[in-house]
């Protein structure tokens, strides 16, 4: 247990640093457009959401620290990466189905495929949770992972959203 909560801590470490070194790399990969504004917000949105997931997660990790053997007896690995890729999934779908109205129809086919592989994604990985939910029965887990599922969606939306803008950045040269 002390190892799962120690690679959760490294992993919300590194997320956070990759959150202030986010704006260097983008930068460096697009720099700023004629529309400086919109591109710092934009900046700005997805750093906080970076830097809100790895705290997520360094909080994850202490909470795992301190209460064990609430996390142990609620919340196995396998329920826990599988409401994070629900998150996941569920942003990417709704994302590509945000892009797939708000774009140039000769994406359209691209962005159609990716929204409905994510919603059967989502759906799979919902019958998977509750497969793996039946073998470790426990309300305050799920409970644990609807809340990690909520509170992932949003910065999973901005960095899938980045995913998006680089894919484009790349496929117009």
């Amino acid at each position: 247990m002390k190892k799962r909560n120690f690679i959760t801590l490294i992993l919300g470490v590194i997320m956070v640093a990759l959150g202030f070194l986010y704006p260097i790399i983008y930068s460096a990969i697009a720099p700023p457009s004629s529309e400086e504004p919109v591109f710092v917000l934009g900046v700005l949105i997805s750093i906080c959401s970076r830097l809100f997931l790895g705290v997520l997660t360094i909080l994850f990790s202490i909470i795992g620290f301190i209460f064990p053997k609430v996390i142990k007896e609620n919340c196995p690995v396998s329920t826990t990466v599988i409401a994070i890729a629900i998150s996941f999934c569920g942003a990417a779908g709704l994302c590509s189905i945000i892009s797939f109205a708000d774009t140039d129809p000769a994406n359209t086919p691209i962005l159609a495929v990716i929204a409905s592989i994510c919603c059967i994604l989502v759906l799979t990985l919902v019958l998977l949770y509750i497969h793996f939910r039946k073998k470790y029965p426990s309300s305050g887990g799920v409970c644990i992972d609807i809340f990690i599922v909520i509170l992932t969606f949003i910065p999973f939306l901005f960095i899938y959203t980045d995913i998006l803008d680089i894919i484009d950045m790349f496929t117009t040269l």
